[in-house]
């Protein structure tokens, strides 16, 4: 009887939920679509994490026992999609920032330390297009190639199959120490971005913190220099294999170079402990997904589907209240704690009211 009732409660609180976010409707559009983009992956996440504790249909104990290959790949998911997602959102990064959300885009431009020009020319030799000459000849001039390279190498080549390395880094010759400028730089504009976050994140839990001080702020030392080498060494990668792999194998240039390259340079979140993996992943996901359907959009493969968003939001948040209401704690903890801890004060505060009126 008690397991009927819990099974009950929890599909009430699915129906509550999607009934519930009907709220999102008072939002203005932009701001619907934001907040779905940032609801579904934790309800898909929560599902995964149900899976992986119930096992599935068996998938996680046959891997464990016949297949160590399959075995890994489950147990590393989080990795092998965050470098699937970073990939796609570093293909749009080059060839179609519009998808992406300005403020993104712009950070992305600002930690990697790119020129702008750089990265045009990148999409317009990807899609066949003449150079901007003189916005180029300009920067490759300004950095000091002529004394590196000699001659700016594009000025009888308007329309270049592959972009010259001359003109991604005239300032060297030598690619391998323009990765190391690359590393170097990006780890300079990371470092405070990355004490912001982990300050923040100190400050969100001040209990913790005054109960073990030193290791509080030991571990939030790590975590920013372990972040922040994550994000050079990401870089870093992604311009040395642009680099190396013209010089090895490029006759032009090849849109899906540049998603493969950027899948095997995204393996530097190896360097983040799991827990952080995951929630770059979590991060990094919706970016992706939204960026690859913008695109699909704008090639006619699909069509836009009427409140869309708003439907994703309403199952999403089902999905996050059906493992709330569970009844052991093992399935209740599948939810984010950020999630858990609002609903625990609205309980608290409703239980309370009660009490008082009866």
């Amino acid at each position: 009887h008690d397991a009927a009732t819990a099974r009950t409660d929890r599909y009430d609180a699915f129906v509550a939920g999607v009934i519930g976010s009907s709220g999102l409707l008072w939002q203005p559009p932009s701001t619907r679509r934001w907040i779905s983009l940032n609801a579904w992956p934790r309800a898909i996440q929560v599902l995964w994490r149900a899976a992986r504790v119930h096992d599935l249909g068996g998938v996680w104990s046959y891997a464990y026992r016949h297949s160590p290959v399959l075995f890994s790949l489950l147990e590393n998911a989080a990795t092998v999609v965050f470098c699937t997602s970073t990939a796609q959102v570093m293909y749009s990064y080059t060839l179609a920032p519009r998808t992406l959300p300005p403020a993104y885009r712009n950070m992305m431009l600002r930690i990697s330390g790119n020129d702008k020009r750089i990265v045009q020319m990148l999409r317009r030799a990807c899609r066949g297009k003449a150079q901007r000459i003189d916005a180029l000849r300009d920067y490759y001039t300004r950095l000091g190639g002529p004394a590196v390279h000699g001659p700016f190498p594009l000025e009888n080549t308007p329309v270049p199959l592959v972009a010259p390395c001359a003109v991604i880094h005239p300032q060297t010759a030598w690619c391998t120490r323009s990765s190391l400028d690359v590393l170097v730089g990006a780890f300079a504009r990371s470092l405070p971005m990355y004490a912001g976050v982990y300050t923040f994140g100190l400050a969100l839990r001040p209990h913790a913190v005054l109960r073990a001080p030193l290791d509080n702020v030991l571990d939030a030392a790590v975590g920013v220099l372990r972040s922040t080498t994550f994000m050079a060494v990401f870089n870093a990668a992604c311009m040395g294999f642009v680099c190396w792999t013209r010089r090895i194998m490029y006759t032009r240039e090849l849109p899906v170079v540049y998603w493969w390259l950027s899948f095997v340079a995204a393996f530097a979140v190896l360097i983040e402990p799991p827990a952080r993996r995951r929630e770059l992943t979590v991060y990094v996901v919706p970016r992706a997904v939204d960026s690859a359907w913008k695109i699909l959009l704008q090639e006619g493969y699909v069509r836009a589907v009427p409140h869309g968003a708003e439907a994703i939001f309403a199952l999403s948040v089902g999905v996050l209240l059906h493992f709330y209401q569970a009844a052991d704690k093992q399935t209740h903890a599948l939810v984010p704690t950020f999630v858990r801890k609002p609903l625990n004060l609205m309980l608290d505060t409703r239980r309370r009211r009660r009490s008082r009126r009866g």
